[in-house]
Protein backbone atom coordinates (compact mmCIF):
# COMPACT_ATOMS: atom_id res chain seq x y z
CA UNK A 1 0.00 0.00 0.00
CA UNK A 2 1.22 3.45 -0.83
CA UNK A 3 2.23 5.15 2.37
CA UNK A 4 3.20 8.53 3.59
CA UNK A 5 5.23 7.82 6.71
CA UNK A 6 5.78 10.67 9.11
CA UNK A 7 6.21 11.43 12.75
CA UNK A 8 3.62 14.13 13.22
CA UNK A 9 2.74 16.00 16.40
CA UNK A 10 -0.11 18.25 17.37
CA UNK A 11 2.36 21.11 17.44
CA UNK A 12 3.11 20.53 13.77
CA UNK A 13 -0.52 20.76 12.80
CA UNK A 14 -1.29 23.77 14.96
CA UNK A 15 -1.30 27.36 13.83
CA UNK A 16 2.01 29.04 14.61
CA UNK A 17 2.13 32.12 16.76
CA UNK A 18 4.99 33.51 14.73
CA UNK A 19 4.25 34.43 11.09
CA UNK A 20 7.32 32.58 9.79
CA UNK A 21 8.20 29.29 8.11
CA UNK A 22 11.33 27.35 8.99
CA UNK A 23 12.82 26.50 5.60
CA UNK A 24 15.72 24.18 6.44
CA UNK A 25 16.76 26.28 9.41
CA UNK A 26 16.18 29.60 7.68
CA UNK A 27 13.30 31.67 9.09
CA UNK A 28 11.23 33.31 6.36
CA UNK A 29 8.13 35.43 6.79
CA UNK A 30 5.05 33.62 5.53
CA UNK A 31 4.28 36.59 3.28
CA UNK A 32 7.66 36.13 1.56
CA UNK A 33 6.96 32.46 0.85
CA UNK A 34 3.34 32.45 -0.22
CA UNK A 35 1.59 35.83 0.01
CA UNK A 36 -1.74 35.05 1.73
CA UNK A 37 -0.86 31.33 2.05
CA UNK A 38 -4.41 30.19 1.41
CA UNK A 39 -4.48 27.75 -1.53
CA UNK A 40 -7.88 26.50 -2.64
CA UNK A 41 -11.25 27.16 -1.03
CA UNK A 42 -12.65 23.99 0.57
CA UNK A 43 -12.02 23.54 4.27
CA UNK A 44 -9.97 25.48 6.83
CA UNK A 45 -6.35 26.15 5.97
CA UNK A 46 -3.43 25.27 8.22
CA UNK A 47 0.10 26.68 8.12
CA UNK A 48 2.99 24.41 9.05
CA UNK A 49 4.97 26.99 10.98
CA UNK A 50 6.32 24.85 13.81
CA UNK A 51 8.83 22.58 12.03
CA UNK A 52 9.81 21.11 8.69
CA UNK A 53 7.21 18.73 7.26
CA UNK A 54 8.33 16.62 4.29
CA UNK A 55 6.42 13.31 4.37
CA UNK A 56 7.96 10.32 2.60
CA UNK A 57 6.17 9.55 -0.66
CA UNK A 58 6.75 7.03 -3.42
CA UNK A 59 7.61 9.54 -6.13
CA UNK A 60 8.97 13.07 -5.75
CA UNK A 61 9.90 13.61 -9.41
CA UNK A 62 7.99 16.89 -9.86
CA UNK A 63 5.82 19.26 -7.80
CA UNK A 64 2.77 17.96 -9.69
CA UNK A 65 3.50 14.33 -8.80
CA UNK A 66 4.17 15.31 -5.18
CA UNK A 67 0.79 17.06 -5.05
CA UNK A 68 -0.94 13.97 -6.47
CA UNK A 69 0.70 11.86 -3.77
CA UNK A 70 -0.76 14.06 -1.02
CA UNK A 71 -4.00 15.68 -2.24
CA UNK A 72 -7.09 13.49 -1.92
CA UNK A 73 -5.47 11.54 0.90
CA UNK A 74 -6.67 11.38 4.48
CA UNK A 75 -5.45 11.34 8.05
CA UNK A 76 -7.34 10.61 11.30
CA UNK A 77 -9.07 13.51 13.04
CA UNK A 78 -7.45 12.62 16.35
CA UNK A 79 -3.93 12.00 15.08
CA UNK A 80 -1.09 12.70 17.49
CA UNK A 81 1.90 10.70 16.29
CA UNK A 82 2.49 7.69 14.07
CA UNK A 83 2.15 6.56 10.49
CA UNK A 84 -0.27 8.29 8.17
CA UNK A 85 -1.73 5.71 5.80
CA UNK A 86 -3.19 7.07 2.62
CA UNK A 87 -5.00 7.15 0.16
CA UNK A 88 -8.70 7.87 0.70
CA UNK A 89 -9.71 4.35 -0.22
CA UNK A 90 -9.50 0.78 1.05
CA UNK A 91 -7.76 0.04 -2.25
CA UNK A 92 -4.03 0.65 -2.73
CA UNK A 93 -4.72 3.01 -5.62
CA UNK A 94 -5.39 6.71 -5.28
CA UNK A 95 -9.04 7.17 -6.38
CA UNK A 96 -8.20 10.56 -7.88
CA UNK A 97 -6.25 11.01 -11.10
CA UNK A 98 -3.35 13.36 -11.79
CA UNK A 99 -5.72 15.34 -14.03
CA UNK A 100 -7.88 16.07 -10.96
CA UNK A 101 -4.97 17.83 -9.27
CA UNK A 102 -5.09 21.44 -10.41
CA UNK A 103 -2.15 23.82 -10.28
CA UNK A 104 -3.34 27.16 -8.94
CA UNK A 105 -2.40 29.87 -11.39
CA UNK A 106 -1.04 32.43 -8.97
CA UNK A 107 2.31 30.60 -8.70
CA UNK A 108 2.77 29.98 -12.44
CA UNK A 109 3.98 26.80 -14.12
CA UNK A 110 7.43 26.94 -12.51
CA UNK A 111 6.37 28.08 -9.07
CA UNK A 112 6.96 31.36 -7.27
CA UNK A 113 10.48 32.38 -6.31
CA UNK A 114 11.02 32.87 -2.59
CA UNK A 115 13.91 34.32 -0.63
CA UNK A 116 15.73 30.99 -0.40
CA UNK A 117 18.86 30.72 -2.51
CA UNK A 118 21.70 28.79 -0.91
CA UNK A 119 24.99 27.16 -1.87
CA UNK A 120 26.32 23.90 -0.46
CA UNK A 121 29.21 21.57 -1.24
CA UNK A 122 28.16 18.01 -2.05
CA UNK A 123 30.63 15.47 -0.71
CA UNK A 124 29.79 12.15 -2.34
CA UNK A 125 31.67 8.90 -2.95
CA UNK A 126 30.63 8.22 -6.55
CA UNK A 127 31.95 4.66 -6.76
CA UNK A 128 30.19 3.60 -3.57
CA UNK A 129 26.93 5.34 -4.51
CA UNK A 130 26.83 3.90 -8.02
CA UNK A 131 27.49 0.38 -6.75
CA UNK A 132 24.70 0.76 -4.20
CA UNK A 133 22.27 1.77 -6.97
CA UNK A 134 23.40 -1.11 -9.18
CA UNK A 135 22.87 -3.63 -6.38
CA UNK A 136 19.29 -2.40 -5.99
CA UNK A 137 18.79 -2.67 -9.76
CA UNK A 138 20.16 -6.23 -9.77
CA UNK A 139 17.76 -7.24 -6.99
CA UNK A 140 14.80 -5.67 -8.81
CA UNK A 141 15.87 -7.18 -12.16
CA UNK A 142 17.47 -10.58 -11.43
CA UNK A 143 17.43 -11.70 -15.07
CA UNK A 144 18.97 -8.51 -16.44
CA UNK A 145 21.94 -9.05 -18.75
CA UNK A 146 25.36 -8.10 -17.32
CA UNK A 147 26.18 -6.04 -20.43
CA UNK A 148 23.10 -3.90 -19.79
CA UNK A 149 24.16 -3.31 -16.19
CA UNK A 150 27.62 -2.25 -17.32
CA UNK A 151 26.19 0.04 -19.98
CA UNK A 152 23.92 1.75 -17.47
CA UNK A 153 26.73 1.94 -14.91
CA UNK A 154 28.60 4.34 -17.18
CA UNK A 155 25.51 6.58 -17.53
CA UNK A 156 24.93 6.53 -13.78
CA UNK A 157 28.55 7.38 -13.00
CA UNK A 158 28.49 10.30 -15.47
CA UNK A 159 25.27 11.60 -13.88
CA UNK A 160 26.71 11.67 -10.35
CA UNK A 161 29.95 13.15 -11.63
CA UNK A 162 28.09 16.29 -12.70
CA UNK A 163 27.24 17.10 -9.04
CA UNK A 164 29.55 15.17 -6.72
CA UNK A 165 32.26 17.06 -4.85
CA UNK A 166 31.10 20.41 -6.22
CA UNK A 167 29.35 23.46 -4.80
CA UNK A 168 25.68 23.30 -5.74
CA UNK A 169 23.03 25.99 -5.91
CA UNK A 170 19.79 25.26 -4.04
CA UNK A 171 16.74 27.40 -4.75
CA UNK A 172 13.35 27.10 -3.09
CA UNK A 173 10.19 27.83 -5.09
CA UNK A 174 6.60 27.88 -3.86
CA UNK A 175 3.92 25.87 -5.67
CA UNK A 176 0.26 25.40 -4.82
CA UNK A 177 -2.35 22.91 -5.97
CA UNK A 178 -5.90 21.85 -5.19
CA UNK A 179 -7.98 18.73 -5.69
CA UNK A 180 -10.78 19.20 -8.22
CA UNK A 181 -13.57 20.84 -6.23
CA UNK A 182 -16.26 18.88 -8.06
CA UNK A 183 -14.75 15.65 -6.74
CA UNK A 184 -14.97 16.94 -3.16
CA UNK A 185 -18.58 18.05 -3.67
CA UNK A 186 -19.44 14.60 -5.04
CA UNK A 187 -18.02 13.04 -1.88
CA UNK A 188 -20.11 15.39 0.27
CA UNK A 189 -23.29 14.56 -1.68
CA UNK A 190 -22.51 10.84 -1.84
CA UNK A 191 -22.60 10.88 -5.64
CA UNK A 192 -19.22 9.24 -6.21
CA UNK A 193 -16.12 7.95 -4.36
CA UNK A 194 -18.25 6.04 -1.83
CA UNK A 195 -15.21 4.17 -0.52
CA UNK A 196 -13.46 7.44 0.22
CA UNK A 197 -16.60 8.88 1.80
CA UNK A 198 -16.99 5.85 4.05
CA UNK A 199 -13.40 6.32 5.23
CA UNK A 200 -14.01 9.96 6.15
CA UNK A 201 -17.42 9.30 7.76
CA UNK A 202 -16.18 6.35 9.84
CA UNK A 203 -17.54 7.43 13.24
CA UNK A 204 -15.07 5.24 15.14
CA UNK A 205 -12.11 6.71 13.27
CA UNK A 206 -13.20 9.79 11.31
CA UNK A 207 -10.75 11.25 8.78
CA UNK A 208 -9.84 14.57 7.21
CA UNK A 209 -9.36 14.86 3.44
CA UNK A 210 -6.56 17.08 2.10
CA UNK A 211 -8.09 19.36 -0.54
CA UNK A 212 -5.36 21.93 -1.27
CA UNK A 213 -1.67 22.28 -0.61
CA UNK A 214 1.19 24.74 -0.77
CA UNK A 215 4.74 23.38 -0.94
CA UNK A 216 8.26 24.69 -1.24
CA UNK A 217 10.12 22.62 -3.83
CA UNK A 218 13.91 22.66 -3.97
CA UNK A 219 15.74 22.98 -7.29
CA UNK A 220 19.40 21.90 -7.25
CA UNK A 221 21.67 23.03 -10.06
CA UNK A 222 25.28 23.60 -11.04
CA UNK A 223 26.17 25.47 -14.20
CA UNK A 224 23.65 24.22 -16.77
CA UNK A 225 22.93 20.94 -14.99
CA UNK A 226 19.75 20.36 -12.98
CA UNK A 227 19.29 17.39 -10.64
CA UNK A 228 15.67 17.06 -11.79
CA UNK A 229 16.61 17.00 -15.47
CA UNK A 230 19.44 14.48 -15.00
CA UNK A 231 17.17 12.27 -12.88
CA UNK A 232 14.55 12.36 -15.66
CA UNK A 233 17.18 11.44 -18.26
CA UNK A 234 18.33 8.50 -16.12
CA UNK A 235 14.72 7.29 -15.89
CA UNK A 236 14.35 7.41 -19.67
CA UNK A 237 17.67 5.62 -20.21
CA UNK A 238 16.79 2.92 -17.68
CA UNK A 239 13.42 2.24 -19.29
CA UNK A 240 14.99 2.04 -22.76
CA UNK A 241 17.32 -0.69 -21.42
CA UNK A 242 14.46 -2.62 -19.83
CA UNK A 243 15.47 -1.73 -16.28
CA UNK A 244 12.52 -1.83 -13.89
CA UNK A 245 13.62 0.48 -11.09
CA UNK A 246 12.85 4.08 -10.13
CA UNK A 247 16.42 5.27 -10.52
CA UNK A 248 15.40 8.94 -10.69
CA UNK A 249 14.06 8.88 -7.12
CA UNK A 250 17.13 6.98 -5.89
CA UNK A 251 19.47 9.41 -7.64
CA UNK A 252 17.79 12.44 -6.09
CA UNK A 253 17.71 10.95 -2.59
CA UNK A 254 21.36 9.94 -2.72
CA UNK A 255 22.19 13.59 -3.38
CA UNK A 256 19.80 15.12 -0.84
CA UNK A 257 20.94 12.70 1.88
CA UNK A 258 24.32 14.45 1.82
CA UNK A 259 22.96 18.00 1.92
CA UNK A 260 21.73 20.11 4.84
CA UNK A 261 20.05 22.94 2.94
CA UNK A 262 17.43 20.83 1.17
CA UNK A 263 14.91 18.41 2.69
CA UNK A 264 15.58 14.72 2.06
CA UNK A 265 12.50 14.51 -0.16
CA UNK A 266 13.11 17.78 -2.08
CA UNK A 267 9.94 19.47 -0.84
CA UNK A 268 8.38 20.91 2.26
CA UNK A 269 4.67 21.33 3.00
CA UNK A 270 4.03 24.84 4.31
CA UNK A 271 0.22 25.01 4.18
CA UNK A 272 -2.76 22.83 3.35
CA UNK A 273 -6.55 22.78 3.51
CA UNK A 274 -8.52 19.82 4.80
CA UNK A 275 -12.15 18.85 5.22
CA UNK A 276 -13.73 16.60 7.80
CA UNK A 277 -17.31 15.44 8.35
CA UNK A 278 -18.61 18.81 9.57
CA UNK A 279 -16.95 20.61 6.63
CA UNK A 280 -18.33 18.20 4.02
CA UNK A 281 -21.81 18.47 5.51
CA UNK A 282 -21.83 22.13 4.48
CA UNK A 283 -21.70 21.06 0.82
CA UNK A 284 -24.42 18.42 0.92
CA UNK A 285 -26.98 20.61 -0.84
Amino acid sequence: MKKITVILSIALLGFGCKPTFNIQGKKLKTSVVCNDCRPGNLGPYMKMTKKTYDPIIDDNSTPEIIAHNILGHVFPENIKTGNLKFPCSSDTKNPFTEQQVKRLGSTGNKGQSINYSEKEFLKLDIDLTVESDLNKIRIANPSLNTDIIESFKAKLYAAYLKFANKELKIEGRYHQFELDQNAVIKIARNLEYSDCRNSIYNLENPKRLITAIGIVYFDITINENSVDEIASTLETDAKSLGINFNIGVSFKRNISNELEKVTKNYFQVVVWRTVGISDLNKYKN
